[in-house]
């Protein structure tokens, strides 16, 4: 049964380990050739990359700012915050979104997260300015790129076969690049921090709109039978949006497994982008909660210990629409 059932669905199983780079990102404390309007302090944000290369452009940029001078920010939305690109004698303002403030007396920041994106005009030439002021400025009007929502799906096309999920709709100016799952079911899986990567230019998530999906619960087996596993895919304990912004949203998922041995804590992230390159930054902690002893019996030894993995694979039918979707990676 568990050989038809990966012949059927042509699922190749890829386990990954993720690896962050945290690459720091500095503040000069040059001033700008040009001064911006009216605003009384500018500092420059050294970029850690080389932008004249193709893919920099709309990389995002996610720094923590520290402000030499008093920065009046009433809160995420109403601050006299700017990002300016200076390329030749052009100042091209930059949509920017900032988060995490840090507060040194009323309406006043002494830091705060800065996010911006590397513009399509970037050649490696250009200087990039934040500037601010101590006193009340206009709140800047940018478009709301992203959105999250709650939202559910159920479909059943094979009696006693059902899709089925909880999950955050991620929406990138009215598209659907991404949909998480923190409650659901597919064949008798379940899907709690499993990700759905949609195909480009989709507004919903349809079983012939999924491209690929990665899991990141922890899970390990206990008997070699097909559902002889304990995963924290299995129970939500919580899930909590933690900034929704204009450019960038994260949220943050904690399951644990139907035998609560295990606990996952996974915080993800999504940033804006303007090209079909689009990325989700997922930062997850697994802990096991008591002594496990798993089994030795193979094939289930394949899925012992397994931190996260990168699923692709494809369905056909003739018969149902719906159920032809997926693709199976090169590599």
């Amino acid at each position: 049964m568990k050989k038809m059932f990966k012949h059927r669905y042509g699922l190749q199983f890829l386990t990954i380990i993720i690896l962050f780079l945290i690459v720091p990102k500095f503040l000069s404390n040059a001033d700008s050739t040009y001064l911006y309007d009216d605003w009384s302090y500018s500092q420059e944000i050294i970029i850690p990359f080389d932008t004249s290369k193709e893919l920099a452009k709309f990389q995002p940029i996610d720094t923590p700012i520290f402000f030499h001078n008093p920065c009046w920010a009433k809160n995420e939305i109403q601050h006299s915050i700017r990002v300016i690109c200076q390329k030749a004698k052009e100042n091209i303002e930059l949509e920017c979104q900032i988060y995490g403030l840090n507060y040194s007396y009323k309406e006043h920041i002494k830091s705060c997260n800065l996010v911006f994106l590397i513009p399509e005009e970037a050649d490696g030439s250009e200087r990039y300015f934040v500037y601010y002021d101590d006193s009340e400025k206009d709140k800047p009007d940018y478009i709301d790129h992203v959105k999250i929502e709650e939202s559910y799906y159920r479909y059943e096309p094979i009696p006693g076969y059902s899709l089925e999920s909880n999950y955050y709709k991620i929406l990138d100016d009215n598209y659907l690049p991404y949909g998480v799952s923190y409650e659901g079911q597919f064949m008798g899986y379940n899907t709690c921090q499993h990700v759905l990567r949609l195909k480009d230019g989709v507004t919903e998530a349809l079983p012939k709109n999924i491209e690929l999906f990665a899991a990141f619960d922890f899970k390990y087996s206990y008997e070699k039978g097909l559902f002889g596993y304990s995963s924290t895919s299995q129970k939500l304990l919580s899930k909590e949006i933690l900034t929704d912004g204009n450019l960038m949203l994260e949220f943050r998922i904690v399951s644990t497994s139907k035998y609560n041995d295990l606990k996952t804590t996974a915080a993800y992230k999504y940033y804006h982008c303007p090209s079909v390159d689009s990325r989700i930054h997922v930062h997850v902690k697994h802990e096991t909660l008591e002594q496990i002893t798993v089994t030795s019996e193979s094939p289930a030894t394949n899925t012992d210990g397994v931190f996260a993995s990168l699923q692709a694979g494809g369905v056909k039918s003739r018969s149902i629409q719906d159920l032809n979707f997926g693709r199976i990676l090169p590599y």
